[in-house]
């Protein structure tokens, strides 16, 4: 059983945060870009469908690690790393 609950958000031109940038982050990416969301992706290096995503939508890629201040005014944060201390990192600038 998961702890969590199936919801639906209207993103349309709302800033949502995608901090990881492999194959997970490309999946998340392109539901994002088709309900219209302006989102960043952070990440030291991205899969190539990220980088083809740029063309498609409004989508910018920050090629570093993620910063506390990337969520400042997201509506939405994704954490899509392989990493336990990057994920951390962003659930607690999330709660902050």
């Amino acid at each position: 059983m998961s702890d969590g609950y199936p919801i639906v958000l209207r993103i349309r031109g709302r800033r949502c945060v995608v901090a990881g940038g492999g194959a997970v982050a490309a999946r998340k990416v392109a539901p994002l870009l088709a309900a219209g969301a302006e989102i960043v992706v952070i990440a030291p290096t991205v899969d190539p469908a990220i980088e083809q995503a740029l063309s498609e939508g409004t989508l910018s890629i920050e090629r570093r690690a993620f910063e506390v201040s990337d969520l400042d005014g997201a509506f939405l944060a994704i954490v899509a790393t392989d990493r336990p201390d990057v994920n951390r990192a962003v659930r607690q600038a999330r709660s902050r």
